[in-house]
């Protein structure tokens, strides 16, 4: 955790440091222990100065809140429990994300400190390029909660669009890209293969300045095809993936409590200046969600284990089905290959993006079954007994 930031945010990863994080519960600071990483960038003094500041002076925006909102976000029990969990040991991405998932929403989510936030993160014109079942959600979020005036949805389908104004997705709509020239916040919620080749189109025509992010499911990619461009850009952009969603496509199936008490993840690039990240962790965070930030690979090393994996098991189990067997499958099997339905061509996309990491999350995964397999085949009860209460274990940490 970063308290440093002016938002409440979650940081994953800090930014160039292979580090862990340390909570001094007595002085109630953090601070970053760890080894830089080659080539990146050391933190300035400044940094360093504000990294061992106590939690309240190095967070002028919530101590400019009113004074029981802060204090009682640094007293709340989900702080406790996080200062609890580092206590113990140190605390990997993975384990941030594992055990930490949602506890940060409900430490902030006092009526003061939602009504701070509401007030603060306001766009007069908003464009969302793609307004599916997530772009349609943010729509809906957005209007519900007066976080914009107009909501502009870009498309290629005229029908689909009219469809996203009746649902109460936007309120304006337009095939034409250029749609978003007036738009003081552009989101892309496209196909991951499509994200860049928009973001360069919205990029031509928006203003100086103009703050933008998408919300695929990959990232290092969409990131560095942005960065390689960055001296030329007219746009400020910072990558994002709410990790929420379903099988369900469209504006039909679009929810604008989607987000709410969900995992968003905020890519910044080694150049992305703070106030950008800080201002699209704002977006998602008064759309509901627990934000993390850390930087685009290890958004895809994380999400090929949780998210990219899983999907192509799932599809696999699917597959594997004799269709004569189908009448006798339940919820078991339905809850196992329910993502399996999601659409082909998105997931050929991310998949691919992701290939590399996702071949290391399923080079684990046929480990895990050998190993089953072997104690089956072997007839050993007890390392099978052992083998599934672990995975038993690992399941039943996430919740229901």
């Amino acid at each position: 955790i970063d308290r440093t930031r002016k938002l409440p945010v979650i940081i994953g990863a800090d930014l160039g440091r292979e580090s862990r994080v340390v909570v001094d519960d007595q002085h109630r600071t953090c601070r970053m222990a760890g080894r830089q990483r080659a080539g990146s960038r050391p933190a300035s003094e400044s940094q360093a100065r504000r990294r061992s500041m106590p939690a309240e002076a190095a967070m002028p925006s919530l101590s400019s809140r009113p004074t029981s909102t802060a204090s009682g976000i640094l007293r709340h029990p989900g702080i406790n429990a996080l200062r609890a969990f580092f206590g113990r040991r140190s605390a990997s991405p993975l384990d941030v994300l594992t055990h930490a998932r949602g506890i940060w929403y409900n430490a902030v989510a006092t009526p003061s400190f939602a009504a701070a936030m509401t007030t603060r993160a306001h766009w007069p014109v908003v464009a969302i390029v793609g307004v599916g079942m997530i772009g349609g959600s943010i729509g809906k979020a957005l209007r519900a909660r007066r976080l914009a005036g107009r909501i502009i949805g870009v498309g290629r389908s005229e029908v689909s669009l009219a469809a996203a104004k009746q649902a109460g997705c936007i309120t304006d709509a337009a095939v034409d890209v250029a749609a978003v020239a007036d738009a003081d916040l552009v989101v892309v919620a496209a196909g991951v293969a499509t994200i860049p080749t928009l973001l360069d189109a919205v990029d031509a025509v928006i203003r100086p300045g103009t703050l933008v992010t998408d919300a695929g499911s990959t990232k290092a990619s969409i990131v560095a095809g942005w960065e390689r461009r960055r001296r030329s850009r007219r746009g400020r952009f910072v990558g994002s993936h709410p990790i929420a969603g379903s099988h369900r496509r469209g504006p039909a199936a679009a929810d604008g409590e989607l987000f709410v008490g969900r995992v968003t993840v905020v890519t910044p690039a080694t150049a992305t200046p703070h106030r950008d990240a800080d201002e699209v962790g704002e977006l998602w965070s008064a759309l509901g969600s627990t934000v993390f930030m850390m930087p685009p690979r290890e958004h895809d090393r994380i999400l090929s284990a949780t998210s990219h994996a899983p999907h192509l098991i799932a599809a696999a189990v699917a597959a594997a089905t004799p269709p004569a067997t189908r009448t006798f499958t339940a919820g078991g099997w339905r809850d196992t290959t329910r993502i399996a339905a999601g659409d082909p061509e998105l997931w050929a996309d991310i998949l691919l993006d992701n290939a590399g990491n996702v071949g290391t999350a399923m080079r684990r995964f046929a480990v895990e079954v050998e190993k089953l397999l072997t104690a089956i085949e072997a007839g050993e009860r007890r390392r099978l007994v052992a083998l599934l209460s672990r995975a038993k274990d690992h399941r039943d940490a996430v919740g229901s």
